[in-house]
């Protein structure tokens, strides 16, 4: 299974979802999911399992609210794709169980919850290059349980993380998809480095 970056057609979740826009058919998109484009699909055929129930955002159409297709995505150093933040020729990127070693499938995050203004691709973003006083929040993890995010782990547990620091959950501004930001010593931004991938 793919995990690429941006809108595509081959990864364990196609399309592209944006809060702020109304018109981007993706949001609601259920065939981004499901075979032939979601490649996951084989595997969990049940929508539910893509949606955490307690994401209160929904998206306005024609004066009727729905919730967003997906709001998970998966970490971008498990068999995914090139990115900046974490270059291929520099971090670990395993693209099967037995090659997820460093760290091991019981520390290295699967999917988290990713909050509605920061989820476009099913590509997690965590900067693995620029930490401690540098450190910069790449997508936002959700805090949809009293300040936590449901998270899974490549050795199939899950559990619910607190986020510590309040940097790590900046305001959400409606209608705005949110970008690389800086948060020098953000511990939160530390724990998903340490889980998300390593240095080759």
């Amino acid at each position: 299974m793919t995990n690429t970056v941006d809108a595509n057609n081959s990864s364990w979740a196609a399309g592209w979802l944006d809060l702020g826009d109304p018109a981007d058919t993706d949001n609601t998109n259920v065939f981004t999911i499901m075979s032939p484009e979601g490649l996951l699909w084989p595997y969990s055929k049940s929508l539910a399992l893509y949606v955490c129930p307690a994401d209160p955002y929904t998206i306005n159409i024609n004066s009727v609210n729905y919730p967003l297709v997906r709001s998970v995505s998966m970490n971008q150093r498990l068999n995914g794709g090139e990115y900046h933040s974490a270059p291929l020729s520099q971090f670990t990127n395993p693209n099967k169980l037995s090659a997820i070693n460093n760290p091991g499938p019981a520390m290295a995050f699967l999917f988290v919850d990713e909050r509605a203004d920061s989820i476009n691709d099913g590509f997690f973003v965590v900067d693995m290059v620029d930490k401690n006083a540098v450190a910069q929040l790449g997508n936002i993890p959700a805090n949809y349980h009293n300040g936590c995010s449901a998270i899974s782990f490549a050795d199939g547990h899950a559990e619910i993380h607190k986020w510590l620091d309040p940097r790590s959950e900046p305001p959400l501004i409606p209608n705005t998809l949110v970008s690389l930001r800086p948060v020098p010593n953000d511990q939160d931004i530390a724990w998903l480095q340490q889980h998300c991938s390593a240095p080759q």
